[in-house]
Protein backbone atom coordinates (compact mmCIF):
# COMPACT_ATOMS: atom_id res chain seq x y z
CA UNK A 1 0.00 0.00 0.00
CA UNK A 2 2.84 2.10 0.84
CA UNK A 3 5.78 1.09 -1.62
CA UNK A 4 5.86 3.76 -3.75
CA UNK A 5 5.05 6.74 -1.55
CA UNK A 6 7.89 4.97 0.97
CA UNK A 7 10.41 5.08 -1.98
CA UNK A 8 9.56 8.82 -2.24
CA UNK A 9 10.23 9.13 1.06
CA UNK A 10 13.45 8.12 1.43
CA UNK A 11 14.54 9.76 -1.46
CA UNK A 12 13.24 12.58 0.51
CA UNK A 13 15.21 11.91 3.60
CA UNK A 14 18.79 11.47 1.41
CA UNK A 15 18.70 14.92 -0.76
CA UNK A 16 16.39 17.10 2.24
CA UNK A 17 13.59 17.52 0.31
CA UNK A 18 11.23 17.96 3.13
CA UNK A 19 7.89 19.11 0.98
CA UNK A 20 8.19 16.33 -1.06
CA UNK A 21 8.26 13.98 2.40
CA UNK A 22 5.82 15.72 3.73
CA UNK A 23 3.52 15.39 0.86
CA UNK A 24 4.29 11.71 0.85
CA UNK A 25 3.59 11.09 4.86
CA UNK A 26 0.18 12.90 4.09
CA UNK A 27 -0.87 10.69 1.31
CA UNK A 28 0.46 7.26 3.50
CA UNK A 29 -1.94 8.83 6.14
CA UNK A 30 -5.09 9.17 3.99
CA UNK A 31 -4.15 5.88 2.76
CA UNK A 32 -4.13 4.37 6.15
CA UNK A 33 -7.22 5.78 6.91
CA UNK A 34 -9.10 4.42 4.51
CA UNK A 35 -7.59 0.88 4.72
CA UNK A 36 -7.86 1.61 8.98
CA UNK A 37 -4.12 1.05 8.98
CA UNK A 38 -1.52 3.57 11.04
CA UNK A 39 1.38 5.14 9.26
CA UNK A 40 4.59 3.21 10.83
CA UNK A 41 6.96 5.33 13.00
CA UNK A 42 10.09 4.81 11.00
CA UNK A 43 7.94 7.09 7.67
CA UNK A 44 7.89 9.37 10.25
CA UNK A 45 11.63 9.68 11.34
CA UNK A 46 12.27 9.81 7.95
CA UNK A 47 10.24 12.78 6.60
CA UNK A 48 11.80 14.03 10.18
CA UNK A 49 15.22 13.09 8.50
CA UNK A 50 14.29 15.24 5.64
CA UNK A 51 13.27 18.42 7.68
CA UNK A 52 17.02 17.79 9.27
CA UNK A 53 18.57 17.56 6.05
CA UNK A 54 16.57 20.39 4.25
CA UNK A 55 18.10 23.66 3.35
CA UNK A 56 17.39 25.50 5.38
CA UNK A 57 16.58 23.07 7.77
CA UNK A 58 13.04 22.54 7.69
CA UNK A 59 13.04 22.89 11.74
CA UNK A 60 9.30 24.74 12.27
CA UNK A 61 7.84 21.37 10.10
CA UNK A 62 10.09 19.09 12.42
CA UNK A 63 8.34 21.17 15.58
CA UNK A 64 4.74 20.49 14.30
CA UNK A 65 5.14 17.00 12.86
CA UNK A 66 7.11 16.04 16.95
CA UNK A 67 3.64 17.86 18.12
CA UNK A 68 1.22 15.89 16.27
CA UNK A 69 3.30 12.74 17.12
CA UNK A 70 3.04 13.13 21.11
CA UNK A 71 -0.36 14.36 20.81
CA UNK A 72 -2.00 11.43 18.12
CA UNK A 73 0.71 9.12 17.86
CA UNK A 74 2.85 7.01 16.69
CA UNK A 75 4.45 7.98 20.08
CA UNK A 76 8.26 9.07 19.25
CA UNK A 77 10.91 6.75 19.64
CA UNK A 78 15.00 8.09 20.55
CA UNK A 79 15.27 8.46 16.88
CA UNK A 80 12.95 10.77 16.49
CA UNK A 81 14.14 12.70 19.37
CA UNK A 82 17.87 12.84 17.76
CA UNK A 83 16.41 13.72 14.20
CA UNK A 84 14.10 16.68 15.73
CA UNK A 85 17.27 18.11 18.13
CA UNK A 86 19.66 17.44 14.92
CA UNK A 87 17.08 19.84 12.95
CA UNK A 88 17.46 22.23 15.55
CA UNK A 89 21.08 22.14 15.23
CA UNK A 90 21.27 22.94 11.50
CA UNK A 91 18.43 25.63 12.14
CA UNK A 92 20.78 27.46 14.60
CA UNK A 93 17.71 27.16 17.32
CA UNK A 94 20.14 25.92 20.57
CA UNK A 95 17.13 26.51 23.26
CA UNK A 96 14.81 24.88 21.43
CA UNK A 97 17.02 21.67 20.98
CA UNK A 98 17.54 22.02 24.98
CA UNK A 99 13.76 22.03 25.39
CA UNK A 100 13.05 19.25 23.47
CA UNK A 101 16.23 16.94 25.17
CA UNK A 102 14.38 17.62 28.23
CA UNK A 103 10.90 16.77 26.82
CA UNK A 104 12.62 13.41 25.69
CA UNK A 105 13.93 12.93 29.09
CA UNK A 106 10.52 13.27 30.15
CA UNK A 107 8.69 11.25 27.80
CA UNK A 108 11.29 8.42 28.99
CA UNK A 109 11.66 8.33 32.18
CA UNK A 110 9.44 5.45 32.77
CA UNK A 111 12.02 3.31 31.25
CA UNK A 112 13.93 2.92 33.94
CA UNK A 113 17.13 4.34 35.56
CA UNK A 114 19.05 2.08 33.27
CA UNK A 115 17.69 4.34 29.75
CA UNK A 116 19.71 7.50 29.11
CA UNK A 117 19.94 9.27 25.67
CA UNK A 118 22.19 8.01 22.98
CA UNK A 119 25.70 9.74 22.49
CA UNK A 120 24.26 10.95 19.31
CA UNK A 121 21.41 12.82 20.86
CA UNK A 122 24.24 14.21 23.35
CA UNK A 123 26.06 15.14 20.01
CA UNK A 124 23.18 16.99 18.38
CA UNK A 125 22.56 19.05 21.41
CA UNK A 126 26.21 20.29 21.60
CA UNK A 127 26.14 21.20 17.94
CA UNK A 128 23.30 23.08 18.88
CA UNK A 129 24.97 25.02 21.48
CA UNK A 130 27.50 25.28 19.30
CA UNK A 131 26.16 27.18 16.32
CA UNK A 132 23.93 29.18 18.64
CA UNK A 133 27.47 31.19 20.14
CA UNK A 134 26.81 28.55 23.76
CA UNK A 135 30.11 27.56 24.51
CA UNK A 136 30.23 27.25 27.75
CA UNK A 137 26.91 25.16 27.71
CA UNK A 138 28.32 22.59 24.92
CA UNK A 139 31.58 22.75 27.33
CA UNK A 140 29.89 21.85 30.41
CA UNK A 141 27.47 19.42 29.12
CA UNK A 142 30.43 17.51 27.45
CA UNK A 143 32.58 17.51 30.69
CA UNK A 144 29.08 15.96 32.29
CA UNK A 145 29.04 13.25 29.93
CA UNK A 146 33.19 12.85 30.16
CA UNK A 147 32.48 12.05 34.20
CA UNK A 148 29.35 9.60 33.20
CA UNK A 149 30.06 5.68 32.84
CA UNK A 150 26.62 5.41 30.84
CA UNK A 151 27.76 6.87 27.60
CA UNK A 152 30.32 6.11 25.76
CA UNK A 153 31.85 8.78 24.36
CA UNK A 154 33.20 9.21 20.70
CA UNK A 155 34.74 11.10 17.85
CA UNK A 156 31.40 12.81 16.83
CA UNK A 157 30.65 14.05 20.12
CA UNK A 158 34.63 15.42 20.33
CA UNK A 159 34.13 17.38 16.84
CA UNK A 160 30.80 18.68 18.12
CA UNK A 161 32.92 20.07 20.96
CA UNK A 162 35.57 21.22 18.54
CA UNK A 163 32.83 22.80 16.59
CA UNK A 164 31.20 24.66 19.05
CA UNK A 165 34.65 25.93 20.24
CA UNK A 166 35.67 27.26 16.60
CA UNK A 167 32.20 28.57 16.11
CA UNK A 168 32.55 30.66 19.63
CA UNK A 169 35.65 32.27 18.34
CA UNK A 170 37.42 30.19 21.18
CA UNK A 171 40.51 29.08 18.92
CA UNK A 172 42.42 27.91 21.82
CA UNK A 173 39.99 26.05 23.36
CA UNK A 174 39.35 24.50 19.54
CA UNK A 175 43.11 22.89 19.37
CA UNK A 176 43.01 22.57 23.19
CA UNK A 177 39.79 19.90 22.00
CA UNK A 178 41.88 18.81 19.30
CA UNK A 179 44.98 17.51 21.05
CA UNK A 180 43.11 16.23 24.08
CA UNK A 181 41.62 13.52 21.46
CA UNK A 182 45.36 12.52 20.66
CA UNK A 183 45.78 12.06 24.27
CA UNK A 184 42.63 10.36 24.97
CA UNK A 185 43.31 7.84 22.39
CA UNK A 186 40.42 9.21 20.44
CA UNK A 187 40.44 8.90 16.99
CA UNK A 188 40.89 12.19 14.47
CA UNK A 189 38.90 11.83 11.41
CA UNK A 190 38.50 14.46 8.22
CA UNK A 191 35.50 16.49 10.65
CA UNK A 192 38.20 17.02 13.15
CA UNK A 193 40.74 18.17 10.85
CA UNK A 194 38.53 20.37 8.91
CA UNK A 195 37.27 21.74 12.16
CA UNK A 196 40.85 22.64 12.65
CA UNK A 197 41.62 24.15 9.52
CA UNK A 198 38.47 26.14 9.39
CA UNK A 199 40.01 27.72 13.12
CA UNK A 200 42.76 28.78 11.56
CA UNK A 201 41.66 30.07 8.38
CA UNK A 202 39.28 32.07 10.90
CA UNK A 203 42.84 33.29 12.31
CA UNK A 204 44.07 33.87 8.98
CA UNK A 205 46.84 31.55 9.56
CA UNK A 206 47.73 30.55 6.28
CA UNK A 207 50.79 28.84 6.37
CA UNK A 208 49.73 26.47 9.66
CA UNK A 209 46.63 25.74 7.21
CA UNK A 210 49.07 24.00 4.99
CA UNK A 211 50.95 22.49 7.63
CA UNK A 212 48.05 20.93 9.10
CA UNK A 213 46.63 19.75 5.87
CA UNK A 214 50.16 17.95 5.29
CA UNK A 215 49.60 16.60 8.72
CA UNK A 216 46.55 15.42 8.26
CA UNK A 217 47.42 13.41 4.65
CA UNK A 218 50.23 11.93 7.33
CA UNK A 219 48.10 10.65 9.45
CA UNK A 220 45.92 8.61 7.28
CA UNK A 221 43.42 11.07 6.75
CA UNK A 222 42.69 11.80 3.22
CA UNK A 223 41.13 15.64 2.88
CA UNK A 224 37.16 15.77 1.47
CA UNK A 225 35.37 17.99 -0.67
CA UNK A 226 34.89 20.32 2.50
CA UNK A 227 38.34 19.86 3.35
CA UNK A 228 39.12 21.81 -0.07
CA UNK A 229 36.25 24.27 0.55
CA UNK A 230 38.09 25.68 3.44
CA UNK A 231 41.33 25.75 2.10
CA UNK A 232 40.11 27.44 -1.20
CA UNK A 233 37.89 29.56 1.08
CA UNK A 234 40.54 30.61 3.61
CA UNK A 235 43.12 31.47 0.45
CA UNK A 236 40.11 33.87 -1.20
CA UNK A 237 40.42 35.51 2.13
CA UNK A 238 44.18 36.65 1.77
CA UNK A 239 44.03 37.39 -2.15
CA UNK A 240 45.95 34.18 -2.99
CA UNK A 241 43.59 33.55 -6.03
CA UNK A 242 46.85 31.33 -7.52
CA UNK A 243 46.37 29.15 -4.79
CA UNK A 244 42.59 28.88 -4.47
CA UNK A 245 42.01 28.11 -8.33
CA UNK A 246 45.27 25.32 -7.55
CA UNK A 247 43.49 24.15 -5.06
CA UNK A 248 40.11 23.87 -7.12
CA UNK A 249 41.94 22.22 -10.12
CA UNK A 250 43.66 19.07 -7.52
CA UNK A 251 39.99 18.56 -6.62
CA UNK A 252 38.78 18.04 -10.44
CA UNK A 253 41.64 15.73 -11.11
CA UNK A 254 41.16 13.71 -7.79
CA UNK A 255 39.94 10.35 -8.94
CA UNK A 256 38.25 9.85 -5.84
CA UNK A 257 36.91 13.73 -4.90
CA UNK A 258 33.86 14.84 -6.68
CA UNK A 259 33.87 18.77 -7.28
CA UNK A 260 30.40 20.40 -5.77
CA UNK A 261 28.89 23.08 -6.21
CA UNK A 262 30.44 24.12 -2.74
CA UNK A 263 33.77 23.83 -3.87
CA UNK A 264 33.25 25.57 -7.23
CA UNK A 265 31.32 28.43 -4.69
CA UNK A 266 34.40 29.02 -2.60
CA UNK A 267 36.20 29.45 -5.58
CA UNK A 268 33.69 31.87 -7.35
CA UNK A 269 33.61 33.60 -4.03
CA UNK A 270 37.35 34.34 -3.84
CA UNK A 271 38.24 35.90 -6.83
CA UNK A 272 34.79 37.95 -6.84
CA UNK A 273 36.52 39.58 -3.27
CA UNK A 274 39.57 40.24 -4.96
CA UNK A 275 37.77 41.86 -8.10
CA UNK A 276 39.04 39.45 -10.38
CA UNK A 277 36.61 39.17 -13.36
CA UNK A 278 39.01 36.65 -15.28
CA UNK A 279 39.01 33.89 -12.09
CA UNK A 280 35.41 34.36 -12.29
CA UNK A 281 34.70 33.34 -15.75
CA UNK A 282 37.44 30.64 -15.65
CA UNK A 283 35.69 29.09 -12.59
CA UNK A 284 32.39 29.29 -14.07
CA UNK A 285 33.93 27.86 -17.81
CA UNK A 286 34.88 24.84 -15.78
CA UNK A 287 31.96 23.95 -13.81
CA UNK A 288 29.77 23.59 -16.70
CA UNK A 289 32.43 21.55 -18.20
CA UNK A 290 32.00 19.31 -15.31
CA UNK A 291 28.61 19.54 -15.05
CA UNK A 292 28.09 21.14 -12.03
CA UNK A 293 24.61 22.95 -10.99
CA UNK A 294 24.63 26.35 -10.14
CA UNK A 295 22.73 26.93 -6.25
CA UNK A 296 21.65 29.80 -5.06
CA UNK A 297 24.75 30.80 -3.28
CA UNK A 298 26.16 30.93 -6.87
CA UNK A 299 23.79 33.44 -8.43
CA UNK A 300 24.46 35.64 -5.07
CA UNK A 301 28.08 35.24 -5.79
CA UNK A 302 27.86 36.54 -9.08
CA UNK A 303 25.48 39.29 -8.13
CA UNK A 304 27.74 40.48 -5.59
CA UNK A 305 30.17 40.62 -8.07
CA UNK A 306 28.23 42.48 -10.66
CA UNK A 307 26.93 44.98 -8.38
CA UNK A 308 30.51 45.99 -6.99
CA UNK A 309 31.65 46.10 -10.14
CA UNK A 310 28.32 48.45 -10.50
CA UNK A 311 27.25 46.54 -13.64
CA UNK A 312 23.31 46.96 -13.40
CA UNK A 313 22.71 44.98 -16.56
CA UNK A 314 24.48 42.17 -15.59
CA UNK A 315 23.18 42.15 -12.41
CA UNK A 316 19.18 42.10 -14.43
CA UNK A 317 20.44 39.18 -15.88
CA UNK A 318 21.88 37.17 -13.61
CA UNK A 319 18.85 38.23 -11.28
CA UNK A 320 16.74 37.06 -14.02
CA UNK A 321 18.54 33.92 -14.54
CA UNK A 322 18.17 32.92 -10.80
CA UNK A 323 14.32 33.01 -11.44
CA UNK A 324 14.67 31.20 -14.60
CA UNK A 325 16.75 28.40 -12.79
CA UNK A 326 13.50 28.33 -10.15
CA UNK A 327 15.40 29.81 -7.27
CA UNK A 328 13.76 31.91 -5.13
CA UNK A 329 15.67 34.33 -3.62
CA UNK A 330 16.52 35.40 -0.04
CA UNK A 331 17.90 38.14 1.64
CA UNK A 332 21.06 37.80 0.83
CA UNK A 333 20.14 37.63 -2.59
CA UNK A 334 18.50 41.41 -2.58
CA UNK A 335 21.74 42.44 -0.72
CA UNK A 336 23.87 41.15 -3.61
CA UNK A 337 21.61 42.56 -6.11
CA UNK A 338 21.91 46.08 -4.83
CA UNK A 339 25.45 46.10 -4.28
CA UNK A 340 27.89 45.25 -1.32
CA UNK A 341 29.45 48.19 -0.01
CA UNK A 342 32.78 47.05 1.18
CA UNK A 343 33.35 45.81 -1.95
CA UNK A 344 32.10 48.93 -4.23
CA UNK A 345 34.10 50.97 -2.09
CA UNK A 346 37.49 48.75 -2.95
CA UNK A 347 36.79 48.81 -6.44
CA UNK A 348 36.28 52.33 -6.73
CA UNK A 349 39.40 53.42 -4.62
CA UNK A 350 41.35 50.91 -6.88
CA UNK A 351 39.13 53.06 -10.04
CA UNK A 352 40.59 56.08 -8.88
CA UNK A 353 44.33 54.56 -8.40
CA UNK A 354 44.10 53.12 -12.26
CA UNK A 355 42.77 56.53 -13.40
CA UNK A 356 45.48 58.80 -11.27
CA UNK A 357 48.06 56.59 -13.38
CA UNK A 358 46.86 56.57 -16.42
CA UNK A 359 46.71 60.44 -16.35
CA UNK A 360 49.82 60.46 -15.06
CA UNK A 361 51.31 58.30 -18.06
CA UNK A 362 48.72 59.75 -20.85
CA UNK A 363 46.96 56.75 -20.98
CA UNK A 364 43.14 57.02 -22.02
CA UNK A 365 40.82 55.13 -20.12
CA UNK A 366 37.29 53.90 -21.76
CA UNK A 367 34.37 56.61 -20.63
CA UNK A 368 32.87 53.61 -18.50
CA UNK A 369 35.46 53.29 -16.38
CA UNK A 370 36.31 57.02 -16.13
CA UNK A 371 32.33 57.68 -15.12
CA UNK A 372 31.89 54.77 -12.74
CA UNK A 373 32.51 56.87 -9.71
CA UNK A 374 30.60 57.25 -6.22
CA UNK A 375 29.24 60.38 -6.99
CA UNK A 376 26.40 58.69 -9.02
CA UNK A 377 23.33 57.45 -7.69
CA UNK A 378 23.61 54.09 -5.64
CA UNK A 379 22.24 51.95 -7.88
CA UNK A 380 22.20 53.81 -10.95
CA UNK A 381 19.74 52.66 -13.38
CA UNK A 382 19.03 49.50 -11.98
CA UNK A 383 15.25 50.41 -10.66
CA UNK A 384 14.87 50.73 -14.59
CA UNK A 385 16.23 47.01 -15.28
CA UNK A 386 14.06 45.53 -12.45
CA UNK A 387 11.00 47.22 -13.89
CA UNK A 388 11.58 45.96 -17.29
CA UNK A 389 11.68 42.31 -16.05
CA UNK A 390 7.65 42.98 -15.45
CA UNK A 391 7.58 42.48 -18.87
CA UNK A 392 9.82 40.06 -19.57
CA UNK A 393 7.43 36.83 -21.00
CA UNK A 394 10.52 34.77 -20.12
CA UNK A 395 9.75 34.67 -16.49
CA UNK A 396 5.96 34.04 -16.78
CA UNK A 397 6.68 30.45 -16.23
CA UNK A 398 8.25 30.47 -13.41
CA UNK A 399 5.94 30.30 -10.12
CA UNK A 400 5.91 33.74 -8.12
CA UNK A 401 7.39 35.59 -10.48
CA UNK A 402 5.62 38.58 -10.13
CA UNK A 403 6.54 38.71 -6.04
CA UNK A 404 10.39 37.81 -6.44
CA UNK A 405 10.32 41.06 -9.01
CA UNK A 406 8.70 42.81 -7.10
CA UNK A 407 11.00 42.30 -4.14
CA UNK A 408 13.78 43.59 -5.86
CA UNK A 409 12.33 46.61 -7.55
CA UNK A 410 11.24 47.37 -3.54
CA UNK A 411 15.08 46.69 -1.90
CA UNK A 412 16.48 48.65 -4.85
CA UNK A 413 14.38 51.58 -4.80
CA UNK A 414 14.84 52.26 -1.18
CA UNK A 415 18.82 51.75 -1.98
CA UNK A 416 17.88 54.41 -4.79
CA UNK A 417 16.74 56.43 -1.92
CA UNK A 418 13.51 56.84 -4.25
CA UNK A 419 11.43 56.11 -1.11
CA UNK A 420 7.79 57.66 -2.37
CA UNK A 421 8.21 54.75 -5.17
CA UNK A 422 8.92 52.62 -2.49
CA UNK A 423 5.46 53.39 -1.02
CA UNK A 424 3.50 53.35 -4.27
CA UNK A 425 5.31 49.94 -5.39
CA UNK A 426 3.73 48.23 -2.60
CA UNK A 427 0.42 49.74 -3.20
CA UNK A 428 0.63 48.24 -6.63
CA UNK A 429 1.68 44.44 -5.08
CA UNK A 430 -1.70 45.20 -2.52
CA UNK A 431 -4.06 45.79 -5.41
CA UNK A 432 -2.48 43.50 -7.89
CA UNK A 433 -2.74 40.61 -5.41
CA UNK A 434 0.75 40.10 -5.90
CA UNK A 435 2.03 37.82 -3.30
CA UNK A 436 4.01 39.61 -0.10
CA UNK A 437 6.86 38.53 1.35
CA UNK A 438 8.61 38.91 4.51
CA UNK A 439 11.17 41.01 2.19
CA UNK A 440 8.72 42.72 0.75
CA UNK A 441 7.71 43.98 4.87
CA UNK A 442 11.31 44.52 5.34
CA UNK A 443 11.68 46.73 2.59
CA UNK A 444 9.15 48.81 3.09
CA UNK A 445 9.99 49.34 6.62
CA UNK A 446 13.39 50.35 5.88
CA UNK A 447 11.48 52.77 3.76
CA UNK A 448 9.67 54.16 6.57
CA UNK A 449 12.58 54.12 9.05
CA UNK A 450 14.81 56.05 6.79
CA UNK A 451 12.06 58.84 6.62
CA UNK A 452 11.58 58.37 10.01
CA UNK A 453 7.83 57.16 10.03
CA UNK A 454 7.43 55.31 12.83
CA UNK A 455 3.38 55.62 12.82
CA UNK A 456 3.80 54.53 9.23
CA UNK A 457 6.28 51.48 10.02
CA UNK A 458 3.76 50.23 12.96
CA UNK A 459 1.08 50.04 10.54
CA UNK A 460 3.08 47.82 7.77
CA UNK A 461 3.75 45.44 10.84
CA UNK A 462 0.30 45.08 11.73
CA UNK A 463 -0.83 44.38 7.72
CA UNK A 464 2.21 41.84 7.91
CA UNK A 465 1.13 40.17 10.33
CA UNK A 466 -2.42 39.60 9.71
CA UNK A 467 -1.19 38.23 6.07
CA UNK A 468 0.32 35.25 8.59
CA UNK A 469 4.06 36.60 7.19
CA UNK A 470 6.10 35.90 10.38
CA UNK A 471 8.78 38.79 10.88
CA UNK A 472 12.32 38.17 11.14
CA UNK A 473 15.40 39.89 12.86
CA UNK A 474 15.66 42.56 10.48
CA UNK A 475 11.81 43.84 10.61
CA UNK A 476 12.12 44.47 14.58
CA UNK A 477 15.60 45.90 13.76
CA UNK A 478 13.83 48.48 11.63
CA UNK A 479 10.62 48.71 14.03
CA UNK A 480 13.33 49.31 17.35
CA UNK A 481 15.20 51.95 15.37
CA UNK A 482 12.74 54.00 14.32
CA UNK A 483 11.16 54.35 17.45
CA UNK A 484 14.11 55.13 18.97
CA UNK A 485 15.30 57.42 16.71
CA UNK A 486 12.23 59.36 17.27
CA UNK A 487 11.86 58.77 20.99
CA UNK A 488 9.06 56.62 21.09
CA UNK A 489 11.06 54.48 23.86
CA UNK A 490 8.07 52.62 25.36
CA UNK A 491 7.30 51.49 21.68
CA UNK A 492 10.82 51.07 20.53
CA UNK A 493 10.81 48.88 24.01
CA UNK A 494 7.68 46.78 22.95
CA UNK A 495 9.39 45.68 19.67
CA UNK A 496 12.09 44.75 21.43
CA UNK A 497 10.44 42.56 23.90
CA UNK A 498 8.41 40.98 21.11
CA UNK A 499 11.50 40.21 18.85
CA UNK A 500 13.30 38.76 22.30
CA UNK A 501 9.96 36.59 22.62
CA UNK A 502 10.24 35.46 19.04
CA UNK A 503 14.16 34.21 19.81
CA UNK A 504 15.75 37.40 18.10
CA UNK A 505 18.13 39.73 19.89
CA UNK A 506 18.97 37.89 22.93
CA UNK A 507 21.81 39.49 24.20
CA UNK A 508 22.29 38.64 27.63
CA UNK A 509 24.39 35.49 28.45
CA UNK A 510 23.67 32.77 31.15
CA UNK A 511 26.61 34.87 32.92
CA UNK A 512 24.72 38.10 31.94
CA UNK A 513 27.76 39.48 29.97
CA UNK A 514 25.78 41.79 27.07
CA UNK A 515 26.59 40.99 23.75
CA UNK A 516 25.45 43.19 20.92
CA UNK A 517 27.14 41.59 17.77
CA UNK A 518 23.97 40.33 16.10
CA UNK A 519 22.33 43.28 16.88
CA UNK A 520 21.99 45.71 12.87
CA UNK A 521 21.53 49.36 14.23
CA UNK A 522 22.76 51.45 16.86
CA UNK A 523 19.25 52.22 18.27
CA UNK A 524 18.69 48.56 18.99
CA UNK A 525 21.58 48.39 20.39
CA UNK A 526 21.19 51.25 22.88
CA UNK A 527 17.44 49.97 23.61
CA UNK A 528 18.62 46.69 24.67
CA UNK A 529 21.13 48.14 26.95
CA UNK A 530 17.93 50.37 28.23
CA UNK A 531 15.91 47.84 28.68
CA UNK A 532 18.21 45.89 30.52
CA UNK A 533 18.98 48.64 32.91
CA UNK A 534 15.12 49.37 33.47
CA UNK A 535 15.05 45.38 34.59
CA UNK A 536 17.81 45.63 36.89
Amino acid sequence: MWAVDGAVMLRAADTGDAPEAISALQRMKKAGERNGVAVPLAFYNMTLRACKRSRPPASADATRLLREMREHGPGPDAKTYHEVIAAYARAIEWKLAEQTFEEMKRDFRGRGPTWHPSVRVYTSLISAYGKGGQFEKASELFESLFASSHVQLDTGVYNALLSAAVNSGRYKDAAAVFERMQTEGVRRNVTTYNGMLQSLGRQRRIRDMENMSQSMQRAGVMPNETTYSVLITAHGNSGNIDRALELLHQVIIAPRLHATAVIFNSALGACVKAGNLEGTQRVLRVMETEGVRSTLVTYNTLLMEASAERDWVRATKIYKELLLSGFAPDTITLDCLCGIEKLQACREERLREEIKRAELEGIDLPEFERTCDVSDSPVGNLPVLIRALADDRELEEVPGWRGFVSDALLRVLHVNNEYAEVEDTFKYMLTSDVTRTVHTYNSLLISYEARKEWQKAGEAMTQMTSEGIVPNALTFDALIDVCEEMGQWDRATTWLEQAQAAGHFQCEDDLGVLDLHRIRSAGTAQNACARIRVEE
